[in-house]
Order: structure tokens, then C-alpha cells, then sequence
């Protein structure tokens, strides 16, 4: 395989606080753009609402919620538009943002000196020689692992790319039984429980993994979503008038829950997975 495209962000370089102490327990009980081959599914902004990147008081709760973890060295996996991109440079020296596809490199003239944008396959057996093997101290993977099939091979492809310690950062969708048209729009292979992504990450030779539910307000909100609506696309008015409405009024009350309810629902589940 080819070495695929780069292109550096055109910024300056704003260090990044030193990565945390590990997670540490494991659990016993059972949006953003596509990194991975997805058949003839959708990739790259065709798996994403047009609104998502205006939810931004969500994408500062997830990023926050993961910030301890960073680094100095992180590896973004399925860059999109660029809205977590813009989020976590500031917060470290150095950030590689990959994607499946390059329609979204000319956003490199809008970013960071400290970014660097390129094209991978994440399931392929050469990611590490591509982005670096241990390379990284976290790599932030967040909604892409769903539209992947083999999502074995690819935790294994991220594992190798981080240093020893080196956090994963991951969040999925919740509870197959929440799949519906959005899900199937989307090009997603399947939803996560907790034990089910806890015991994945394990196998894929994770020392140990933090994993809990996320944001039980929007489950709540994906499951009538999922039960009584049928969207055409990702961006219809009502998929987007949601998202907006969820982002404006309701973060606040499911950041609230969630520490609550991250042993039995949520929208998605939250994985800090530590390499060996």
C-alpha cells in the first residue's frame, strides 16, 4: 500500500496538558465520519447529518469528558468535517486526523500548524507503518467503529499505533435494539453494549478498559427516533430540528445524568481502553 495523502494544517502549535492517571475497572455486565471500508455503504460526510456540525455544546461535552487522556501526541480517526479536529487541537502539541476519504482534505488551510490531515484504512494490516507504530499517547475514535465490519482488526490496528500506556478513546453507539432507519442511513454494522465493547477491547490486547453508557437523554430521544420515525436522509428538517434542539436545551440535563446512569443506558457507550 501506498503512503497516502498528507496535508499540515497552517497554524501555530498550542501545547496540551500531560496525559492522567489510567482507568481502571472493566465492567462484568452486558455521526461523524466512516474510517473504515464500509461495503457499499455511505463514508465519509454521507455518513452525517448536516447539522452535526453546529451541535457544538455536544461535541464540547465529549471532548471535555476525554481531555484528561490526551497527551501530547493523539490520533483523531474519522476527521469529517473537522469539528473535533478544531476542538482538540488547541489541547495538544501534536494531532494526526485520518479519514477513508479525501474529501475533506482542503480542510487542512483552516487548520492548526500542529495538524496534520491524511487518508487510511484503519483495518488495514500497514496502519501503524503509515501513522507510526506506538506512536501515539491516545487515539480518539468517536462514532467510526460502528461502520466498520471487522471492528476486530481495527482495534488491534489501534493498539499497535499507541505507546505503551496509551489511552483509546472510544465512543459507539448504544443497544442494538435502538438500530433503526438512522442507523441503517448511517452505514452502521451494529450497536455496542457495554460488556459486549469491554470484552472486544480486551481481546484486541488492551491491558484494561473503563467503559460505561453516555448521554441517556439522547437514548431516549434515538429511541423514538428508531420506533416511530423513518427519515429519508440524515439532514431532513426533522433529523436536523433534533439534533439543534437536543444540543440547545437538553446537554445540560444529560451531562447531569449520566454519571447516574453509565451502568444501564445511554445513546452511546464510553470506552478509556489502556494499552499494554
Amino acid at each position: 500500500m501506498t503512503r497516502p495523502p498528507n496535508q499540515q494544517g497552517a497554524g501555530p502549535i498550542t501545547p496540551g496538558p500531560a496525559d492522567s492517571a489510567p482507568a481502571d475497572s472493566a465492567p462484568a455486565d452486558s455521526g461523524p465520519a466512516s474510517s473504515g471500508p464500509v461495503g457499499s455503504g455511505p463514508v465519509g460526510s454521507a455518513t452525517m447529518s448536516s447539522a452535526l456540525p453546529h451541535a457544538v455544546n455536544y461535541h464540547n461535552w465529549i471532548v471535555e469528558s476525554f481531555a484528561p487522556h490526551f497527551g501530547a501526541r493523539l490520533l483523531e480517526v474519522g476527521f469529517g468535517y473537522g469539528q473535533y479536529t478544531r476542538m482538540l487541537a488547541p489541547r495538544v502539541q501534536a494531532l494526526t486526523a485520518l479519514d477513508i476519504t479525501d474529501e475533506n482534505l482542503g480542510l487542512a488551510a483552516e487548520m492548526p500548524g500542529n495538524v496534520t490531515l491524511t487518508v487510511a484504512d484503519i483495518t488495514a494490516p500497514e496502519l501503524p507503518d503509515i501513522v507510526g507504530a506506538a506512536a501515539f499517547d491516545a487515539i480518539v475514535c468517536l462514532n467510526v467503529l460502528e461502520h466498520i465490519e471487522d471492528d476486530a482488526a481495527c482495534l488491534v490496528n489501534l493498539r499497535r499505533c499507541l505507546a505503551p500506556g496509551g489511552r483509546l478513546l472510544l465512543l459507539v453507539p448504544a443497544f442494538q435494539g435502538l438500530y433503526g432507519t438512522m442507523d441503517e442511513l448511517a452505514g452502521h454494522y451494529r450497536r455496542y453494549g457495554r460488556a459486549e465493547l469491554a470484552r472486544k477491547l480486551l481481546d484486541a490486547g488492551f491491558a484494561r478498559a473503563d467503559v460505561g453508557y453516555f448521554n441517556p437523554v439522547g437514548g431516549l430521544g434515538w429511541l423514538v427516533t428508531a420506533r416511530f420515525t423513518k427519515p429519508k436522509t440524515l439532514s431532513d428538517d426533522g433529523v436536523n430540528d433534533k439534533i439543534l434542539f437536543f444540543d440547545k436545551y437538553m446537554v445540560p440535563l444529560s451531562r447531569l445524568l449520566t454519571p447516574l446512569a453509565r451502568r444501564v443506558f445511554g445513546q452511546s457507550v464510553r470506552a478509556v481502553a489502556v494499552a499494554p
